[in-house]
């Protein structure tokens, strides 16, 4: 277990919507631990523990390595594991291993999110060779398909349903250790995110500037067909959110 003077914050996801940039931001902090770089995926690995979810100690140790090297400098031990919001199991994980920590979670338009997953793996012609069309139109039968966890970060549509996504973690945590940010909103104000998460977490606030751009162009456009058709889909999931955040996401539905 993590000393309890040293807070631990989870930024639970959601993929492609800006995590990495803004973990690699808040690593710059002085106070801030990033555990072995982005994406250390420990909670969702079965192997590490029993089937009451509670995690042996000997895989502990290896999960702790960096931060009991630099235990002096570190008060604040970021996760950055996208993969957790999309698993209810690594939520109750987390729990049971900190039950104070804090969850930052990024949603981003879901139909513009769905489209740069796809590309992200369609880009490089090897990972996606389905056609975006066909990819979100057979979701569900490539995911029962899938043989390992690959198939989380390939569920281009079921992962923008946001609303379930934020009634999974409140589940596990209360509403005050769970930060929602809008994608959007921290794309056009990048400081103001980074104070914000600064003053959810406890420290000070500092000028720090995001490592990576946060993209929002590809270079082959999604079709107005798939544009109608996600819009649909997500409709309900948007207003719902909205009502459960105090949001507003009609630029999400007027793309």
């Amino acid at each position: 277990m993590l000393p309890e003077q040293c807070q631990f914050i989870v930024l639970a996801g959601v993929n492609k919507c800006g995590t990495s940039s803004l973990a690699y931001a808040l690593k710059k902090h002085p106070n801030i631990y990033l555990a072995n770089g982005k994406e250390p995926a420990f909670f969702v690995e079965d192997r590490f523990f029993d089937s009451q979810g509670k995690v042996n100690e000997v895989d502990l140790s290896n999960y702790h390595f960096y931060v009991y090297k630099f235990f002096e400098s570190v008060t604040h031990y970021l996760d950055a594991s996208t993969i957790y919001s999309g698993f209810p199991k690594c939520m109750k994980r987390i729990m049971e291993y900190r039950s104070d920590a804090k969850i930052v979670i990024v949603f981003r338009n879901p139909i513009n999110r769905a489209y740069s997953a796809w590309w992200h793996f369609a880009s490089d012609g090897k990972s996606e060779k389905h056609s975006f069309h066909d990819a979100i139109i057979n979701e569900a039968k490539y995911c029962m398909e899938a043989k390992d966890l690959g198939y989380s970060l390939r569920s281009y549509v079921s992962r923008g349903f946001y609303s379930n996504t934020i009634r999974m973690i409140w589940r596990y945590f209360d509403k005050s250790q769970v930060l929602p940010i809008k994608f959007e909103s921290m794309v056009a104000n990048k400081q103001e995110t980074l104070n914000s998460i600064f003053n959810f977490i406890g420290v000070e606030q500092v000028e720090l500037e995001f490592g990576h751009k946060l993209k929002s162009a590809y270079p082959c456009p999604m079709s107005d067909e798939d544009k109608e058709y996600l819009k649909y889909v997500y409709e309900y999931s948007i207003k719902d959110l909205e009502r459960m955040l105090s949001w507003d996401c009609s630029d999400w539905l007027s793309t």
